[in-house]
């Protein structure tokens, strides 16, 4: 990219499609705080092979989001479960320019869901429900960065996270982050106290974070590893 050009920014996290459904998948570009809609574009999508399972498809542009869905047929019960996977969005832009997005991903058998919800917040921190400000009927946004900061912290980590069998262990780092971003946020407006709640919800995930514990699919077969022994959330590397 020569420094000239427009520097736009892609949301885009790791993408686990899920094996013999349908996946809508989906590249947010902001600029100045804005979602800045494409033209058109395409998405090519290579396998650990580096063959490509969608070659230059056309997206979709819808809320001024580039999307397009990868269909069952495209993703049959026989592929291989495997990491490595590339995603190219190559989508033209306001500027005149043809930007390519890429990120990482791969395909697995389930999907790992998030564990918290608005009423689990509220349960833990009833003040919430005062402290939404008008403009929010809910704390789905916070929850949601949250869940995407542990999904992208575990794979950091060496765990893909379709493969924890135990989506209910991330309960507590869950709702801990949640509650810091929320409390970050509300300290730009409403004092220091919220920013001290915020830091004591920061040490309070990294401490859920020490001590994660949960049982791993080691070997992608649906099941839990043989010993079921919980495991924690970094993977163990062994130097010989």
């Amino acid at each position: 990219m020569s420094q000239s050009e427009t520097k736009y920014a892609a949301r885009l996290g790791s993408e686990w499609l899920v094996r013999a459904r349908s996946n809508v998948i989906k590249c947010p570009v902001y600029r100045d705080a804005a979602l800045v809609a494409p033209s058109s574009g395409t998405v090519t999508i290579y396998d650990g092979s580096e063959d490509a399972v969608v070659d230059g498809a056309s997206v979709t542009i819808s809320g001024s989001v580039a999307q397009y869905t990868v269909t069952a047929g495209t993703l049959p019960s026989t592929m291989d479960l495997e990491a490595g996977w590339v995603f190219l969005w190559a989508l033209a832009m306001p500027d005149g320019v043809t930007h390519t997005f890429r990120t990482i991903g791969g395909l697995g058998r389930t999907a790992l869901y998030p564990v918290v919800s608005d009423s689990i917040l509220t349960d833990t921190r009833s003040s919430l429900t005062n402290l939404r400000p008008a403009s929010k009927s809910t704390w789905q946004d916070y929850i949601d960065e949250a869940w995407l900061n542990i999904t992208a912290r575990l794979e950091q980590s060496g765990r893909r996270p379709h493969l924890v069998m135990e989506p209910g262990s991330l309960r507590e780092v869950h709702t801990h982050r949640s509650l810091e971003l929320i409390f970050r946020d509300l300290a730009i407006n409403g004092g220091p106290q919220f920013l001290d709640l915020a830091r004591d919800e920061a040490a309070a995930y990294q401490r859920a974070w020490g001590e994660l514990r949960f049982t791993y699919d080691e070997d992608d077969d649906g099941f839990a590893s043989s010993s079921r022994r919980k495991q924690p959330a970094a993977s163990t590397v062994w130097l010989c």
